[in-house]
């Protein structure tokens, strides 16, 4: 793993909650130095709280129509895409 491969680890586990305490202590010291990664954190932060001032509830039947749209062509393609950390040398 570069370390390309584990600040993008450390990030989306840092914003997930999901880092041990050790690594909480390590990407906390990345932060004050990585400005990138800084910038990251912060529009993620903006980001959720975006959401949870938008957030209304979903019209009856909607998460069905989202599944069986989602499900069909998951079905038929046979692969799925993953996007990659982008932003951080």
């Amino acid at each position: 793993m570069d370390g390309r491969d584990r600040a993008c680890r450390l990030l989306a586990g840092f914003l997930a909650g999901d880092l041990a305490p050790a690594e909480a202590r390590q990407w906390d010291e990345h932060l004050l130095e990585c400005e990138i990664c800084w910038w990251a954190v912060r529009e993620d932060r903006a980001g959720r709280q975006a959401v949870q001032v938008l957030r209304q509830p979903a019209p009856p039947g909607l998460a069905d129509r989202v599944a069986f749209a989602v499900e069909v062509p998951a079905a038929t393609s046979g692969h799925a895409r993953v996007a990659g950390c982008a932003g951080h040398s």
